[in-house]
């Protein structure tokens, strides 16, 4: 699409680097069932989980507003575009030890 032709969007299919690599990188998480989603709520990056049946497994990301569901690429593209979801950084999904 040509409002992404100036972006830096990656889309990542092997893991050259470590996973926290990229998320240190990232404005934007997109998926549908991975624990990088979950990670990426770690590092308050936004969340987009497309709308599917296996989006089941990011129901908690969603209920807890650090992810959104987007239903395709338009919606997708709208979201990030508009700027305007804010993730919940007050839910945390992994326990701190010290």
């Amino acid at each position: 699409a040509p409002m992404f032709m100036d972006t830096t969007i990656e889309v990542i299919h092997s893991f050259e680097q470590p996973i926290h690599y990229y998320l240190g990188k990232a404005d934007w998480v997109v998926g549908v069932q991975s624990t990088a989603m979950y990670e990426a709520s770690a590092f308050n990056i936004k969340i987009a989980v497309f709308n599917c049946e296996l989006a089941e497994g990011a129901k908690a990301l969603i209920d807890t507003q650090n992810a959104i569901l987007v239903n395709n690429a338009k919606d997708l593209s709208k979201q990030i575009i508009e700027d305007t979801f804010i993730p919940n950084t007050k839910m945390n999904f992994f326990e701190t030890i010290v």
